[in-house]
């Protein structure tokens, strides 16, 4: 019997990642016994099938795909009753009882894994620094709180020191700044670096240049956020320099829905072709480019990216597959945008017809076709008629 451990199932999915086909390849075959074990948060799984643009739903599809195949053991925050009980048959273990008595308050295995006393830790950082005998650490707390950021941002991979030291000044002056008589930069290092716990710490020291930050945290955060919480623009920039082609993507997903459509473009461009993806994935995010120029004002642009994309969509997948008709009708936005009138609508009436061939009528693809024709239409004959 084989096992094969995916821990932190997030960073093995998406662009480039695991697919359907991949694990049925691992699993399947004559003489053998394979299992695969995932751990996934719900957090990234949201953030993983979150996409819903057209040109995302590929990424979505195999992730979907790939999932589908497990078979889900859902590990609850809190124990139930009898769980709590098999656990004080244990309760010799002063961690357990410990965890025990908070049980209604948190998970044990959260407990058990120290969250909460993290979390604690790094909310009361935030405190200013006035009383020499009970000292705060709000440089430090600044330093984790940017080390979230990236993690929500897409930027799974661990953390440049000198890249926490580029982006925590802004979360501390939102916080008050200097009024906060924050501790000296190496002091802030030192105490987001320590274990607690002797196990794990706010930020794990990874080969010296480098941290992680804590998932429990992140978890936290992204659970409770709320509107007009998101990353904060200025992470996205700051990080593409320090990221390898996965997160580039992730992260100009990420910027293109918060409206950052410039820093879409560059984190596109970045990541340019993923390792294991096919050549169709690489097109998907050229055409996801072409859609962002386009929000830029960039018309022009836009359109002879979208022509490249379908020339290539054509030759590899042909002019009638859902993802060239894709390109076409995208195209077709543009030239109407460029006031190319009659291209657009003959665009669009060819997208139509095969959209009904292929989905047919009531395909939501081809449904939102139709509607922009019609409205193209609509305006042309207002045009037409001086109104």
């Amino acid at each position: 019997m084989c096992v094969l451990w995916l821990d932190d199932a997030e960073t093995h999915l998406g662009s480039g990642g695991l697919r359907r086909n991949d694990v049925l390849r691992l699993i399947n075959g004559k003489d053998h016994h394979r299992v695969v074990i995932a751990t996934l948060r719900a957090a990234e799984e949201a953030r993983l099938t979150a996409r819903t643009t057209e040109e995302g739903r590929q990424a979505v599809k195999d992730v979907t795909e790939t999932l589908a195949q497990a078979r889900r053991i859902y590990l609850r925050r809190m124990f139930s009753g009898s769980e709590q009980e098999r656990a004080r048959v244990r309760a010799w273990d002063r961690r357990i009882a410990d965890a025990l008595d908070h049980a209604a308050d948190y998970g044990i295995a959260e407990y058990l894994a120290a969250g909460p006393e993290l979390l604690r830790d790094w909310q009361n950082a935030w405190s200013p620094n006035t009383d020499p005998r009970a000292p705060s650490h709000p440089w430090a707390a600044a330093l984790i709180t940017a080390a979230i950021d990236l993690r929500r941002a897409g930027h799974s991979a661990v953390v440049p020191c000198t890249l926490l030291d580029q982006l925590h000044g802004h979360h501390l002056s939102i916080r008050g700044g200097t009024r906060l008589r924050p501790d000296p930069l190496q002091d802030a290092w030192e105490w987001a670096t320590q274990p607690r716990r002797a196990t794990t710490a706010l930020l794990q020291p990874i080969g010296g240049e480098h941290v992680e930050v804590f998932d429990y945290l992140v978890d936290v955060v992204q659970r409770d956020a709320r509107p007009g919480r998101e990353v904060d623009a200025d992470v996205l920039p700051a990080a593409l320099p320090h990221c390898g082609p996965s997160d580039a993507d992730a992260i100009a997903i990420t910027a293109y829905n918060r409206g950052r459509f410039d820093i879409a473009v560059a984190g596109w461009r970045a990541a340019g072709a993923l390792a294991g993806e096919t050549p169709a994935d690489t097109l998907t995010r050229r055409n996801n480019v072409a859609r962002a120029l386009r929000k830029l004002g960039q018309p022009e642009q836009a359109a002879a990216e979208h022509r490249a994309v379908i020339a290539e969509r054509t030759r590899l997948l042909g002019p009638r597959h859902p993802d060239t008709l894709i390109s076409r009708d995208n195209l077709a936005n543009v030239m109407r945008d460029l006031g190319q009138i009659e291209e657009a609508e003959a665009e669009y009436e060819a997208v139509l017809a095969s959209r009904t061939s292929l989905l047919g009528e009531a395909h939501p693809y081809t449904v939102a076709t139709r509607e922009r024709l019609a409205t193209l239409r609509a305006q042309r004959t207002k045009d037409n008629s001086g109104h």
